[in-house]
């Protein structure tokens, strides 16, 4: 699992191997640390082919003379060893332009790649809210450029990704803000980048549906590939955590599920938590 130390000025990425039992493999270690930068919110995704992780946060520089927000990353050896000496750059430093923030990523075993998403506000008027995507080898080098996944004036926040062997795409989900309210979005993704059909609304109801996670299900009997689920505030003090499964061609299921339900309580959801285990380092 990984993790940042929050220590103002110079916030650490730090991770823990786990076997899978879920015992703890030797102690906790640093995946980027030091002066010059705060990093925060980590992702993590398993290179099923090199036996290796892929580990990404954001990386605020607060070194430069115009400091600013970026998406970075490391690899780590399926034994633990961190295999890059410096840090992948997958987004550089959007200075007073963009604030990239809160990366995601998923591995696609069929090309061999990672893909890494984050959400990014441009700050010159007028103000837009973009879902990024940034293709990486297995090797730790770019493939190609970053590029648009979802584009607009609403906000959209907190995106997620996960990948479907069966087909070869990833599903990218978010919350986006329509109106007062939030809603969740989805775009699928092909394996080696580019984008398949177009935007998917996923919940979109008469109270606000927030921090979505996606799955996938690459062996599912039906042609249901993907579940999504989210914080969906029911009323005011409640939070339920919903669910919709998402089918292989992108079309939204007919049926939600209510994971978590109880009147007068807050079912609180994200903050690390996601529907599959890709925060776990296993042996």
């Amino acid at each position: 699992m990984v993790w940042y130390n929050d220590r103002p000025g110079n916030d650490d990425i730090r991770a823990q191997r786990l076997s899978k039992n879920g015992a703890l493999i030797g102690g906790p270690f640093y995946i980027s640390a030091g002066p010059g930068a705060d990093r925060r919110y980590p992702d993590v995704a398993y290179n099923t082919q090199q036996d290796q992780y892929l580990v990404v946060w954001e990386h605020y520089d607060n070194a430069s003379l115009v400091p600013g927000y970026g998406i970075s990353g490391r690899r780590v050896s399926g034994t633990g060893a961190v295999l890059d000496a410096i840090d992948i750059i997958i987004r550089s430093n959007g200075g007073n332009l963009a604030t990239p923030a809160t990366p995601a990523v998923a591995y696609a075993s069929t090309s061999d790649k990672y893909l890494v998403v984050w959400a990014e506000t441009w700050h010159p008027m007028p103000i837009t809210w973009d879902i990024y995507g940034q293709v990486v080898s297995s090797s730790g080098a770019l493939d190609g450029i970053p590029f648009s996944i979802s584009q607009g004036n609403e906000e959209r926040e907190q995106p997620d990704v996960a990948y479907n062997r069966h087909a070869n795409r990833y599903l990218v989900v978010w919350q986006q803000k329509g109106g007062t309210l939030w809603d969740v979005h989805g775009q699928q993704v092909h394996g080696g980048g580019g984008l398949y059909q177009g935007d998917i609304t996923i919940a979109a109801f008469a109270n606000s549906s927030t921090a979505p996670s996606v799955a996938a299900i690459p062996i599912s009997p039906t042609n249901d590939k993907f579940l999504v689920v989210w914080e969906a505030h029911y009323a005011p003090g409640d939070r339920n955590i919903y669910g919709r499964p998402v089918a292989e061609d992108g079309t939204p299921g007919l049926n939600f599920f209510a994971y978590s339900w109880e009147a007068g309580t807050r079912s609180l959801f994200r903050s690390g938590t996601r529907v599959q285990s890709s925060s776990l380092l296993l042996a």
